[in-house]
This record gives C-alpha cells, sequence and structure tokens, in this order.
C-alpha cells in the first residue's frame, strides 16, 4: 500500500473516529507533502487572553523544533460574539486570575484605549518574520495593557508602522483566513488538525508536541511558587 493510500485510510477513519486517528492523519499528511511541523498562533491586540498565549508562544518556539506562524487577527465578529463587552470582562478578569498563578504577565485593568490599539495595529501589519512579530506583538501589548503611551510612541518609532488606512483591510483578511481554517477568536493555537484555546489547554499542546517531537522538555508555564 501506498504512503498516499494509507494517508486516506486514515483520512476516512479520523473523520469517523477517534483524536488520535486524527492526529495519525494529520502527521501522515505533512510527511506527504514535505512539511515541518508548525503552529498557527492567532494574536488579537485587544484581547487579554491573546496577550497572554503570545507569552507562552514564545517559550513554545524555544522548546520544540517547530515553526511557529503568527497571525494578528481582529477580536471576533458578531455572529460569534453576541455579548463583546462581557467577554472582555471576563477575559479582563481571567487574565489577571491567571496571571497570578502561572509566571506569566498582565498588567491590563480595563479595555485598552481605542486610539493606542489602533495605533499599535498600526506597528503589527508591517510585514516582518514571524519570530521578529511575536516578539513585536508582545513589546506593543506591554506598551497598551500598561496604559503607556510614551513607550508605544517609541516602539513605533523603532519598528516602524503602516497608515491607519491599511488596519482595517488587513484585520478583516486575517480574520476571514482563521474562520476558513476552523474557528473564530483570538489567542488560539492550531497544530496538526486540533485547536487549543489560550494558555489553560498549553498542557494539551505540549502533551502533543512532544509526543510528536519526541523532545522531552518541561512545561512551557509554571505555577508561581505560593
Amino acid at each position: 500500500m501506498t504512503l498516499v493510500s494509507r494517508l486516506k485510510g486514515v483520512a476516512i477513519d479520523a473523520f469517523l473516529g477517534t483524536d488520535g486517528l486524527r492526529h495519525a492523519a494529520a502527521e501522515l499528511r505533512r510527511k506527504v507533502t514535505g512539511k515541518g511541523r508548525a503552529i498557527d498562533f492567532y494574536f488579537d491586540l485587544a484581547d487579554p487572553w491573546s496577550y497572554l498565549a503570545a507569552q507562552a508562544a514564545q517559550r513554545l518556539a524555544v522548546a520544540y523544533p517547530v515553526d511557529l506562524r503568527f497571525h494578528f487577527v481582529s477580536p471576533p465578529a458578531s455572529d460569534v460574539d453576541p455579548a463583546p463587552a462581557l467577554r472582555l470582562k471576563h477575559a479582563l478578569r481571567d487574565a489577571a486570575e491567571l496571571a497570578q498563578f502561572y509566571d506569566v504577565d498582565f498588567p491590563g485593568k480595563k479595555e485598552l484605549d481605542p486610539g493606542a490599539l489602533r495605533r499599535g495595529g498600526q506597528v503589527l501589519i508591517r510585514p516582518r518574520p514571524d519570530a521578529e512579530q511575536l516578539a513585536v506583538a508582545l513589546e506593543v501589548a506591554t506598551a497598551l495593557w500598561s496604559r503607556d503611551d510614551k513607550t508605544l510612541t517609541s516602539l513605533m518609532g523603532k519598528y516602524g508602522n503602516e497608515a491607519s488606512g491599511s488596519l482595517p483591510p488587513h484585520l478583516a483578511s486575517a480574520y476571514s483566513e482563521l474562520r476558513k481554517a476552523g474557528h473564530y477568536q483570538g489567542a488560539m493555537f492550531h497544530y496538526g488538525g486540533d485547536w487549543y484555546w489560550g494558555v489553560d489547554r498549553l498542557g494539551y499542546l505540549e502533551a502533543r508536541l512532544r509526543e510528536d517531537t519526541g523532545v522531552a522538555a518541561a512545561p512551557v508555564l509554571s505555577p508561581r511558587p505560593e
């Protein structure tokens, strides 16, 4: 039986059945196409969950031999987010609590200033390599959540930025690609056909990465000492 035939068979079984079969199908598909292992990370600058997840994403890229592809997306569309103010309220609360438990930071207290958010977005739509874009996103987001307008202005000069009119179409296009891929919000990791949301699902992603790569890395997030 050829590898392609095996892939087709596993894909059918995966459609019908278990996570294990779906993972096997994804791995066979990767081998057939000759692609390396990659994680797609979707980042929403206005989302507290995305800020925490970005810190974890940077550590994942160091701990495991995988490519991390960075996608800057808009907040969820109205058809999947009927109460955005309530969602943000809960996200702020959750991020603060998670930052107290895990070794990640979250300086935010309330939703971001719209003008500052737009300026930060202008920095992130300038094309860069994925690893660099993730690092820049963390710097920009830290300035935004800290309400540090002076640092934000400095980052705009340091990294450059695009015209404000370029921001909406960029975000719309990136969000459309996210929806086509099968999800609707930021702070998402997409790996091998599965979705993992935020830092509290990171353990499942890391278990998969350890199995697939053979790298017995320590968890990238650790509980803070009591």
